[in-house]
């Protein structure tokens, strides 16, 4: 029983947090790496046209060569603190667009709870690439209470579409490989008696 066990444990902890490790650090190939710090209301897109927030501060927007030869696009942002940052303020609150020629092909808002000095990792969720053009990623701020150091945008091309049932199926035979565990030490003692 014992050997059954530990049969359930290590599947439970490949497809669980081993699984859940791969997809959001490992998934993928490393394809851009860019640092974010400049931050305005209006920026000059690659094509000439102004983009404005009205209202907001977005970071620079960032040209992306993607192209569907490589799909999925797993996007990483890395939000790194400031030190002085006051610990009890609210979230920090994002809005992150891709656009494929002035179409978004993904747009999430992002809320950001980290200490001061800290850093926050978000993982968004994987992007098919369509079409073989430029694609254009845009951070805007919607709420910035805690001050950012700098946002470390990354870009993996390849990557694996990330199943949440997967993880589920792990942490089922994790309980149940640990509750074969508690059988097999404690249910065999009251046979004995």
């Amino acid at each position: 029983m014992r050997i059954a066990a530990a049969i359930l444990l290590t599947l439970g902890l490949m497809f669980g947090p081993g699984y859940y490790v791969f997809h959001h650090y490992f998934n993928g190939r490393a394809a851009v790496s860019v640092e974010l710090h400049e931050r305005a209301q209006r920026w000059t897109l690659p094509d000439g046209t102004i983009q404005r927030f009205a209202g907001r501060l977005a970071y620079r927007p960032v040209s992306l060569d993607l192209h569907p030869e490589r799909n999925l696009a797993l996007i990483v942002l890395t939000f790194d603190m400031a030190p002085e940052a006051a610990a009890d303020a609210a979230d920090n609150v994002y809005l992150a667009t891709l656009f494929d020629l002035d179409q978004p092909v993904l747009q999430q808002e992002i809320r950001i709870t980290a200490a001061p000095g800290r850093q926050a990792r978000v993982v968004l969720p994987p992007v098919t690439v369509r079409s073989p053009f430029q694609h254009l990623f845009v951070l805007e701020e919607l709420a910035a209470p805690r001050p950012v150091e700098h946002v470390t945008l990354s870009v993996r091309l390849d990557a694996e579409p990330y199943l949440r049932q997967l993880v589920s199926v792990g942490a089922g035979l994790l309980l149940a490989g640990a509750a074969l565990l508690v059988y097999d030490r404690f249910g065999t003692r009251r046979r004995r008696r």
